[in-house]
C-alpha cells in the first residue's frame, strides 16, 4: 500500500591473562580489519547493534529519517516532502502508521492525531517492514556485501557494487525495490563509504543507474549517527 511503502563492530575486547593469577591486565584491542573489504563489512556491525538513527536522501529531493532503539523495544521513520508525508511507530508489539497527503512540506504536528494502531497480529503487507529482529532497517548490510570492490583506508573506502546481487527485502531502502533496474544495467554501482574512528559507518553515497518506470538514475545518501544513544520511539496514542 502506498501509505506505508515508503520510502559495535562489536568490539569484543580479550583480557590479556598478564601478571596475576587472577587473570587481571591491560586490555587488548581486537586486530584491525585485514582488508578494505573486511573493513566494509564490518562497518555496518553497530548499525545490527540496533541503537542508532539514520537519515537516507536521493538526488531527486526525496527522503526519511528514523532511529532504531533496540534497548526499549522501539524504531520509528518519517518522510515528508512536496505534499505528502508518512510515519511509521514500532514500540514493542505495537505498530502504529500515518500519512497525510496535504500538509505542504511541513511534517505534522506530534498531537496524536491521525495515527492508526496496526493489530499486533496482522502480518506485515507487501512492502511493509516492521520487524525489530533484524535492526538494519535500511538493509545496508546486504548492499555493502554485494561489494565488487573496496579500495583504500579507514576513513574512506571506496569502490562498486553489484546491485543484482543485493538478496531482496522489505527494507526502508527498499532494496528489494531494486528488481526494477533497467536490464544490463547496476552490475557495478559506485559507491564511497565513510567510517569514523571506531570503524562504524557513518556515510554511504551510491551512484544508481535509472530503474523501470523511473527513468532518472540518482545518487543515494545514507547517514547513520547517534550509535549507542538513538532516541527511543514513543506511542503517539496518549
Amino acid at each position: 500500500m502506498l501509505k506505508r511503502r515508503l520510502l559495535s563492530l562489536v568490539l569484543v575486547l580479550p583480557l590479556a591473562a598478564c601478571g596475576s593469577a587472577a587473570g587481571s591486565g591491560p586490555v587488548t584491542p581486537p586486530p584491525a580489519p585485514a582488508t578494505p573489504r573486511d573493513a566494509l563489512v564490518a562497518s555496518v556491525s553497530g548499525i545490527r547493534a540496533g541503537n542508532y538513527a539514520f537519515d537516507l536522501r536521493n538526488s531527486n529531493g526525496a527522503g526519511l529519517t528514523g532511529s532504531m532503539h533496540l534497548p526499549s523495544g522501539s524504531a520509528q521513520w518519517s518522510t515528508s516532502g512536496g505534499n505528502f508525508s508518512s510515519e511509521v511507530r514500532v514500540v514493542g508489539r505495537d505498530r502504529f502508521t500515518r500519512s497525510d497527503f496535504t500538509f505542504g512540506g511541513s511534517a505534522p504536528a506530534d498531537d496524536g492525531a491521525g495515527w492508526d494502531r496496526v493489530d499486533a497480529a496482522t502480518p506485515p503487507g507487501p512492502g511493509e517492514f516492521y520487524d525489530l529482529a533484524d535492526p538494519d532497517w535500511v538493509g545496508v548490510g546486504p548492499l555493502l556485501e554485494a561489494a565488487n570492490s573496496a579500495e583504500g583506508a579507514s576513513p574512506t573506502i571506496k569502490g562498486t557494487v553489484d546491485l543484482t546481487k543485493v538478496r531482496n527485502s522489505n527494507k526502508l531502502v527498499g532494496l528489494g525495490k531494486l528488481h526494477g533496474l533497467a536490464p544490463g544495467t547496476g552490475t557495478a554501482a559506485p559507491y564511497v563509504a565513510t567510517l569514523d574512528a571506531k570503524g562504524r559507518l557513518v556515510k554511504l553515497e551510491l551512484d544508481v543507474p535509472a530503474m523501470v518506470p523511473i527513468p532518472p538514475a540518482e545518487k543515494w545518501t545514507f547517514e547513520f549517527s547517534a550509535y549507542g544513544s538513538a532516541r527511543p520511539a514513543r506511542s503517539p496514542l496518549r
